[in-house]
């Protein structure tokens, strides 16, 4: 298996898929980095619908050609779109995330905090909300204040009390999985994830606004773009990223690791 290690010091070319709401944070990250980059972005939607996402993302690892050292993802588990993810002839890099709020937190650690602490919270970011609107504008024509907002949270739980279900008749199982996600949807508390290097006139009112008509408590936290530096400059270690052997495939880990890999 394909040893993980920290920082290297050759210059990668690393092909690099992430969702698009990451786009402004990794663009600005990778001004900075030494390896050559070439990063395609995919649509936000993909978080309602982690099977589709896991099938184009592996459409697209299956098309990069050679002359590639890795292949960064940019996703958590994300309601399982990278459970069975496989890498074919170049390894896979990705984060140990929950979901993509794990990478504007900064570590899996921190945000299993916050998670726990608050589980009724909707998290947004300027990328969150920009894809937001792309997506309703691309169907309805709608404003934002006026629809409900994309899940977020309940393939967390779902993933996170997985091991629960073992055991458990079809009916048993389903029960269980309808009352996560019932749970999940009760959010009392929307935050936005600030961060020094973007200004954004307006958003955090707007934010602000978009909670008070929910009735939802507003707050506001600082991110850390610290676990997304590390990933784009090769700083990897196995506490925070998985490295994916050529032949293997992505599968969750209950034991504290979010993700490993196993062979195909």
């Amino acid at each position: 298996m394909h040893a993980q290690s920290n920082a290297p010091q050759a210059r990668f070319e690393l092909k690099v898929f992430a969702c698009e709401v990451l786009r402004d944070e990794l663009m600005f990250i990778a001004a900075n980095v030494p390896h050559h980059l070439d990063i395609d972005f995919l649509p936000q939607g993909y978080h309602q619908e982690p099977r589709q996402g896991r099938l184009e993302l592996q459409s697209r690892i299956d098309c990069v050609g050679e002359g590639y050292d890795y292949i960064l993802v940019g996703y958590g588990l994300c309601g399982c779109l990278l459970e069975g993810l496989v890498a074919r002839q170049i390894p896979l890099v990705i984060p140990r995330a929950h979901d993509c709020l794990t990478l504007f937190l900064g570590s899996k650690e921190r945000y299993l905090r916050m998670f726990e602490d608050n589980p009724g919270t909707y998290y947004f970011t300027r990328g969150w909300l920009r894809a937001i609107d792309q997506g309703l504008a691309d169907r309805t024509g709608t404003d934002l204040s006026m629809c409900d907002l994309p899940q977020q949270g309940a393939p967390v739980g779902l993933e996170i009390d997985r091991r629960h279900l073992e055991g458990l008749d079809e009916e048993q199982r389903r029960y269980l999985e309808e009352e996560l996600r019932r749970w999940m949807q009760i959010y009392t508390r929307g935050v936005l994830i600030e961060f020094d290097q973007f200004v954004c006139v307006g958003l955090r009112e707007r934010v602000r606004q978009l909670c008070e008509s929910r009735g939802w408590k507003f707050e506001c936290v600082k991110g850390d773009l610290g676990l997304l530096q590390r990933w784009l400059s090769g700083s990897w270690t196995e506490q925070e990223f998985l490295i994916v052997p050529p032949g293997h495939k992505v599968v969750a880990d209950f034991e504290g690791n979010v993700i490993k890999a196993v062979p195909q």
